[in-house]
């Protein structure tokens, strides 16, 4: 497979524990972008556009109770 256009790849590990205060789990997840290395592409540029998706995300979708 080919990515003609990809300059940077990431990975990111989250850790989530349960509300009650339970051990959570790691999920680790990769990502590709075309954003140049240097600046645009640092580990707190791509943390920042990661967290803002996931905002559109849970802003798109009604909270359950």
């Amino acid at each position: 497979m080919s990515f003609p256009h990809a300059a940077v790849v990431f990975r990111l590990e989250r850790r989530v524990c349960g509300l009650d205060g339970s051990d959570g789990t790691v999920e680790v997840v990769h990502g590709v972008t075309s954003r140049p290395g240097t600046g645009a592409a640092s580990a707190k540029a791509l943390l920042s556009l990661v967290r803002g998706h996931w905002t559109i995300e849970n802003r798109l979708h009604g909270v359950r109770d």
